[in-house]
């Protein structure tokens, strides 16, 4: 077997031993010989350049790691005073914030301490009885603006709002408007009585003051009447 096979490749052995030389021949032609020389020296010059490249990179990075260094001390030492300055001026602001929320602190709680001393001294039961009476009468006051000046139809039916005179309305409007701020005063000199007067006479008298503005502009059901001290 092994012998057939070295007869059958003889032929193919023996065509190489040709070409061989032929191929070696043409390597030792000078168009081949130029072109080798031409392909390995471009190589070694694009060689040559990368290393230049590297070269410079590195110097570069040399001289820009030192100029780094010394670019964020320079930065550092502007900074610094600014630091510090930043530092003393927020330790300032904190303690004025903390100065001024200890005095509000200690303002509020005299003020609740004072107005709960307030609270605890003994009641004025005259003067409650009092506020009880105006309690009772309030709900049967009512505002009379007078007869509307225009009516329609046959059976004197007053006409809607909207169609009566510009000039009545206005004076409707400034009733209420007179009414609800004399009823708001007197209703906060109420509540504010036991932090203004010192004694239920004083307090009556006071809150008589302001029900003044209100009989002045509401109306009370027959067999009403305000009460006095």
């Amino acid at each position: 077997m092994l012998d057939e096979n070295a007869r059958t490749m003889e032929p193919v052995l023996g065509a190489l031993g040709p070409l061989e030389a032929r191929l070696r021949a043409l390597a030792d032609t000078p168009e081949v010989v130029a072109q080798l020389a031409s392909q390995a020296k471009r190589a070694r010059d694009a060689h040559r350049a990368a290393i230049e490249r590297l070269r410079a990179a590195e110097q570069k990075f040399v001289e820009v790691e030192a100029a780094h260094g010394e670019t964020l001390k320079a930065a550092a030492a502007k900074l610094a005073p600014i630091e510090q300055k930043y530092r003393r001026a927020l330790e300032e602001h904190n303690a004025v914030v903390s100065a001024a929320d200890l005095e509000f602190r200690d303002a509020q709680n005299a003020a609740q301490a004072a107005l709960r001393a307030i609270g605890e001294l003994p009641p004025w039961p005259a003067f409650l009885e009092w506020c009880q009476r105006v309690n009772e009468i309030l709900p049967r006051a009512y505002l009379d603006h007078g007869p509307p000046p225009r009516t329609e139809g046959g059976f004197g039916h007053a006409a809607p709002f909207g169609m009566q005179p510009a000039e009545w309305r206005e004076h409707v409007a400034d009733h209420r408007a007179r009414a609800d701020a004399a009823l708001q005063g007197y209703r906060a000199t109420v509540a504010a009585a036991r932090t203004t007067f010192c004694s239920e006479t004083e307090a009556i008298e006071g809150c008589l003051g302001a029900l003044a503005g209100v009989k002045l502009e509401y109306t009370l059901d027959p067999g009403w009447s305000w009460p006095t001290k």
